[in-house]
């Protein structure tokens, strides 16, 4: 079983990326702990190619109908800085594929785009003094079954606008649709100062194990 699954989120890669074993282990850890958990935290360092990783376990979502209640729609959260490299990935894995992901995806940026000038660098030094916590825009009312963060560590406060926001959301998921949607957390950094920063996280998704227990 193991093998199959492997070799399954493989044939998803494009042909012009390159396979990376870790990449695909990952994938396969994320996609269990999320069966169990109702989630997962992917906290590699930069450069390992999370991006990577979230597509392909979105793929998988995707791609794998399950009689599970979750409606088969993605919200995926970023800074506005990278929200165009998830897009270019997305389309990249659509190209020349026959089930395409894009129509399954929305967005949705940590801030809004206006407010960084083109020619400044993005540079998540983890400083948030110039986050608003709000959302850029509102977020839509869709019974989402899985929602994926980038920079998580941005929710790591549960008393901001936007943390709440997202919190009701999942909470009206889950009385719409009686499950709560499945939340992958990607960060470098997901504890900033205490160990309530990974709880705040954490929480978005653990309530899916612990309702069903």
């Amino acid at each position: 079983v193991e093998k199959s699954l492997g070799q399954q989120i493989e044939a998803y890669l494009p042909v012009n990326v390159h396979k990376l074993e870790y990449q695909i282990e990952a994938v396969k850890k994320c996609i269990g702990i999320m069966h169990e958990h109702g989630g997962f935290m992917l906290a590699d360092v930069v450069g390992l190619g999370k991006t990577i990783i979230g597509v392909l376990v979105i793929k998988r979502f995707l791609s794998i109908l399950e009689d599970d209640g979750r409606e088969r729609k993605v919200l995926v959260i970023t800074p506005p800085a990278i929200q165009s490299g998830w897009k270019k990935t997305i389309a990249m894995f659509d190209k020349d594929s026959d089930e395409k992901i894009a129509p399954y995806i929305d967005f949705i940026t940590t801030g809004r785009i206006g407010n960084i000038a083109e020619d400044d660098s993005w540079d998540d030094d983890d400083d948030d003094s110039g986050d608003s916590g709000e959302f850029g825009d509102t977020l839509q009312e869709k019974n989402y079954g899985f929602i994926v963060i980038d920079e998580s560590h941005k929710f790591r406060n549960s008393a901001t606008q936007m943390y709440e926001s997202l919190d009701g959301l999942i909470e009206r998921i889950g009385s719409n649709t009686g499950v709560f949607p499945y939340v992958g957390l990607l960060s470098a950094t997901p504890q900033n100062n205490k160990p309530n920063d990974l709880k705040n996280q954490i929480y978005l998704f653990e309530r899916n194990h612990t309702e069903s227990t």
